[in-house]
């Protein structure tokens, strides 16, 4: 019943298109979306690009490309401000989407990273898991891992 309750007044207002390269589009294989649904971001981790869209503004925010190594996955902070990208030897990455630069790395998976997320409603603390087995939480706001499960 509380999902039912959050998506309750979700309404769709208006349908953009947004175009991409074939190349580009053929091999999307990650997609997030933030919880009030204003950045969407697309990921073609074949070709290790990711890029941000900005629905509100309806234009593509930023463009990373070769700036990691086999990323696995991806989501976009609630607060809008950030993006975390996890990738294929266990490191995780967080960037600012106002920026564009890279503001954190930790590398406390010793395997691939499967998932990333944020907490629904705080974006100050991420989780990721790993092939490794492990799923970490971390403080981004203290910059440290709080607790190892």
């Amino acid at each position: 019943k509380k999902h039912k309750k959050h998506f309750k007044n979700f309404q769709i207002k208006k349908i953009q298109k947004i175009s991409f390269s074939e190349n580009f589009i053929s091999y999307i294989s990650n997609f997030s979306i933030c919880l009030n649904a204003r950045f969407l971001s697309f990921a073609n981790l074949k070709k290790g690009k990711i890029v941000v869209y900005d629905r509100e503004k309806e234009e593509i925010k930023i463009v990373y490309q070769k700036f990691f190594e086999n990323p696995s996955c991806l989501a976009v902070s609630p607060n809008n401000k950030l993006i975390i990208i996890g990738d294929n030897k266990g490191k995780i990455t967080i960037w600012s989407i106002k920026t564009g630069f890279c503001i954190l790395k930790f590398s406390n998976h010793l395997l691939a990273i499967n998932k990333v997320s944020f907490f629904k409603f705080f974006s100050r603390l991420a989780i990721s898991t790993s092939k490794d087995g492990t799923l970490k939480i971390y403080d981004l706001k203290k910059c440290i891992v709080i607790r190892t499960f």
